[in-house]
């Protein structure tokens, strides 16, 4: 079961907008007059901003349908696109909740733990997107190797990071080439970063084929209740 009331989806898709759009503008020291490419070393920005990309097409899609009087449930657009962006920032606030914030982890640029901030890119936006294909997205729809398939973003911010920790400037004051301890070369050596991105890897996949059968789970049920009447007429 989903929602198919277009004009709740949109009101959703608003607020989710707006609480995303002013985390990263504010993260990104707009407001305090200054702006770094840096930012975009790190994963958590680029995952929400993907993310508010994604809704905001995802947005003017549900108002041109509301618009156009299109039948009710139409679908998402580009789904498998948002399902791969829905693993990316579930990434965002498993890894932050579970790893970073134990460790009180800091970014370079006035960073605070768990102001109103880090508490909209690292669990409001997660939080949003993913409960937006819970509430208004039709299930049944992940193939059994999809999940596999969401691996590919990662492992481009994998690369990416790899290939900017050699040509492009240091983070901070402190000459720190990678954006995340567990993947800094330079202080853990090849072998325990390489280590963490294996454990990364399997948790990712892990969490993916969570979302695969959750999104069987409706039409598991259904398939149940059908049976059980078929029984009950039997009788």
């Amino acid at each position: 079961m989903y929602i198919k009331n277009r004009a709740a989806a949109l009101v959703f898709r608003i607020l989710l907008l707006a609480g995303c759009a002013y985390g990263m503008i504010t993260v990104s020291g707009v407001f305090q007059g200054r702006l770094s490419g840096r930012m975009l070393a790190y994963y958590t920005n680029i995952s929400n901003i993907l993310c508010f990309g994604y809704m905001l097409l995802a947005a003017a899609h549900t108002l041109t349908g509301i618009v156009m009087k299109r039948p009710a449930g139409f679908p998402a657009p580009l789904p498998k696109l948002k399902k791969a962006f829905m693993l990316m920032i579930t990434i965002t606030v498993v890894v932050y909740h579970f790893i970073l914030a134990p460790g009180m982890y800091r970014m370079n640029y006035n960073y605070q733990a768990f102001s109103g901030t880090d508490i909209l890119i690292h669990y409001f936006t997660p939080i949003m997107f993913i409960l937006d294909w819970a509430l208004f997205d039709k299930k049944n729809g992940i193939r059994w190797y999809e999940p596999l398939t969401w691996l590919i973003i990662p492992v481009a911010y994998l690369i990416f990071v790899l290939i900017r920790a050699e040509v492009g400037a240091p983070l901070n004051a402190r000459s720190v080439r990678y954006p995340y301890l567990f993947l800094d070369f330079d202080l853990l050596g090849a072998a325990q970063v390489y280590g963490y991105i294996a454990l990364c890897a399997a948790g990712i996949v892990a969490v993916g084929y969570l979302f695969f059968l959750l999104d069987k789970l409706p039409a598991l049920f259904a398939g149940r209740s059908v049976s059980k009447d078929v029984d009950i007429n039997a009788r």
